[in-house]
C-alpha cells in the first residue's frame, strides 16, 4: 500500500503531470490522488503529460488538492548491485536536440548538442507516493530485469542538479539484462549497454555523476 502521510498542505513532493486543461494542470502526487494547478496561478514551462515535476500542496479542502508548482527537481535513486569488486553500470551515449541535461550540467549553451558518453548507476525519478528506497528497487528491475532488496543507504548528492539517493541492494535475482524503457527507445543518438566495471573503469567510462566514483570506489576496494 502507498504511504499517502506525506499528502498534506506545506509538503513539497514529486509529481508527474496526467493532463492539461483550461482550468489547470493535473498532476498525480501519490497512486489514486491527483492535484491540480489552478491555471492563472500555473506557471508550467511545458504542461506536457508526463513531466515530472515537483509542487508543493497547498491546500486539502474537499478531498481536493491544490498544488504550486515549485523550482525544485524531481529527486533521482539510484540501485548499486555489487559482484565482488564490480558494479553494474549503464554505459550511454546521448545526443539530444534541445534541453539536453548533460550539456547543462555542464554549464554548456548553444546548439548543436555534441553528444555524451557516460556511465550511470541503474535508477530514475521517484515516483509519487514513493521512498527513495522502493523508487531504487523499481528501476533496478525496470532496468535490469534484476529484483534486490535495499541493504542501507550509502550516501546522497546532486544528480544534474537534482537530489539523488544511492541505495546498496542485496540478494539481487536474475540475470542483468537491459529491459523496459530504456530497451524500448534506444536509438544511436539515446544509447544504453549494462555492463559491470571496477573502480579502475570509472574514469575512463566517465561514471556520473564524478562525485560517485570515490565512495564506491571505497565500497569496492577491499
Amino acid at each position: 500500500m502507498t504511504d499517502t502521510d506525506h499528502i498534506r498542505p506545506g509538503a513539497i513532493v514529486p509529481g508527474r503531470i496526467t493532463r492539461v486543461t483550461p482550468t489547470g494542470v493535473f498532476v498525480r502526487v501519490a497512486d489514486g490522488l491527483e492535484g491540480v494547478i489552478p491555471r492563472p496561478d500555473a506557471r508550467h514551462p511545458a504542461g506536457s503529460v508526463d513531466d515530472a515535476v515537483m509542487v508543493e500542496i497547498t491546500k486539502i479542502e474537499d478531498h481536493r488538492i491544490t498544488l504550486r508548482l515549485t523550482t525544485g527537481r524531481v529527486p533521482r535513486a539510484a540501485a548499486v548491485v555489487v559482484d565482488g569488486s564490480r558494479v553494474l553500470l549503464i554505459k550511454r551515449f546521448l545526443r539530444l536536440q534541445d534541453d539536453c541535461p548533460m550539456c547543462e550540467d555542464a554549464g554548456r549553451t548553444g546548439h548543436p548538442c555534441p553528444g555524451h558518453h557516460y556511465a550511470v548507476l541503474p535508477g530514475g525519478h521517484i515516483e509519487p507516493g514513493e521512498t527513495p528506497a522502493e523508487a531504487a528497487t523499481r528501476e533496478l528491475h525496470e532496468e535490469t530485469t534484476l529484483t534486490a532488496t535495499p541493504h542501507r543507504q550509502l550516501w546522497t548528492g546532486r544528480h544534474n542538479g537534482r537530489p539523488a539517493y544511492y541505495f546498496l541492494m542485496t540478494a539481487p535475482t536474475g540475470t542483468p539484462r537491459l529491459s523496459g524503457e530504456e530497451a524500448a527507445v534506444a536509438n544511436a543518438d539515446n544509447s544504453f549497454e549494462l555492463l559491470w566495471a571496477t573502480p579502475a573503469q570509472f574514469a575512463p567510462l566517465n561514471l556520473h555523476p564524478a562525485d560517485v566514483r570515490e565512495p564506491l570506489s571505497a565500497l569496492l576496494t577491499p
